[in-house]
């Protein structure tokens, strides 16, 4: 149920973003396989004011992880640097087959002061061929205790009924 809503936020994410934004690839994107944990990636897009309102927004696991792309826009501030960010990486996962789970806009955790000159951005990434939702169904049920140990407690309470006796 979560991977399921999980995906329809992200869907409601992608539904505001404008088409028209445009970006230049300096750098293709390319999300290694060591990048995903089971089958989920968690990439983020950072974005910085480079001169005027050209804005350099690169693609990492980290902060002091390799550049996985990087691309380049032009715009007014910050919210179009992320709508780009945006694009870039839906557009890359719809071509690999990928699917963006989730979208976290981390803008507020820039002092407020450097807020016009940052974006950030967390995805979620899920493989296709991750685990649906049919493989979420329960366990199997554990197998009943052993007689043995049903008989010692039996044996324990009619010990203890004799003694009472």
């Amino acid at each position: 149920m979560l991977p399921e809503m999980m995906r329809a936020e992200a869907e409601s994410t992608f539904s505001v973003v404008p088409r028209e934004v445009s970006y230049d690839v300096h750098r293709a994107l390319d999300i290694p396989d060591d990048a995903f944990q089971g089958d989920v990636a968690v990439i983020f897009a950072h974005g910085a004011r480079h001169t005027g309102n050209t804005w350099v927004v690169g693609a990492q696991t980290g902060p002091d992880s390799p550049m996985l792309g990087e691309i380049r826009t032009v715009g007014r501030g910050q919210e179009h640097a992320a709508n780009a960010a945006l694009k870039w990486i839906r557009d890359h996962c719809a071509s690999q087959g990928l699917e963006v789970l989730r979208i976290e806009n981390l803008n507020d955790e820039y002092p407020e002061d450097q807020r016009k000159d940052f974006a950030l951005l967390r995805f979620f990434i899920a493989r296709a061929e991750g685990p649906d939702v049919s493989q979420w169904g329960p366990t199997k049920a554990p197998s009943p205790r052993s007689s043995g140990s049903r008989g010692r407690a039996g044996r324990r309470s009619s010990q203890r009924s004799q003694k009472a006796a």
